[in-house]
């Protein structure tokens, strides 16, 4: 197997290194090594069609076939006339969309790839700005904005995005756009990210402690039991 990490992968052993292990190495039941099939929520398929909505906007391309069930929701309604403020804000400041959905694989350490999508690549003048969509509540909102982890997630995207395309990280910005699903007035948010150098080494040597310990350190983090999906199943007793 390919010794590769991801954000989401860092997130999830932040989260709980138990359910990390489980998820992606899988645990012995019954004298066979299992991992739980992975069920694509609604709120999952929500995200996935709504990132998809906004590359059609940006690109004015046809990706994805109309799902009349999402389309019907009032949080659909809410986030879509944000998405179009969004664009119109992009073109307003002279904004070029570079790519959307940008893939990266770079080396961690000499051992260990990194890998993720940027979701989104702007430019105006020298200045580029990196990107990341989420489609939150106010609870998600106020836990983006608060915890560290969300914020590395852009800062490595940034100094990987940089090495890979010999890139100035000064010239690069980083900034989460968050469309709220419960915004009836069109209003979205744009997070700033901090992205000093010593934040971005910071956040290098998370991701890099993880890729060392995710085999090694598999405790339980009792503190985050209330709301997983693996609570009081086969894969966590």
């Amino acid at each position: 197997m390919e010794n590769k990490i991801s954000f989401s992968e860092y997130s999830t052993w932040k989260t709980c290194p138990w359910k990390r292990l489980v998820l992606y190495e899988g645990i012995e039941i019954n004298g066979v090594i299992r991992r739980p099939e992975r069920q694509e929520t609604f709120a999952m398929s929500f995200g996935t069609y709504l990132h998809n909505y906004v590359y059609e906007k940006l690109f004015n391309v046809s990706l994805q076939k109309k799902n009349e069930i999402i389309e019907q929701t009032p949080e659909f309604e809410n986030v879509k006339l944000q998405i179009q403020n969004f664009q119109k804000y992009l073109k307003s400041e002279g904004f070029k969309v570079l790519e959307y959905e940008h893939e990266f694989v770079d080396m961690l350490t000499e051992k260990t790839k990194i890998s993720g999508f940027i979701d989104l690549i702007i430019q105006k003048g020298k200045t580029i700005k990196l990107i990341d969509f989420k489609f939150a509540s106010w609870y998600y909102i106020k836990e983006i904005k608060s915890k560290t982890v969300y914020h590395r997630q852009l800062q490595l995207y940034k100094k990987f995005y940089c090495s890979l395309n010999n890139i100035d990280i000064k010239n690069v910005g980083l900034e989460f756009v968050i469309f709220d699903k419960n915004n009836k007035k069109g209003k979205y948010m744009i997070l700033k990210v901090r992205d000093t150098k010593k934040v971005l080494e910071n956040a290098t040597k998370a991701i890099t402690d993880c890729a060392m310990l995710r085999s090694k350190v598999v405790i339980k983090n009792y503190s985050n039991c209330k709301f997983c999906d693996l609570k009081n199943t086969i894969w966590c007793k």
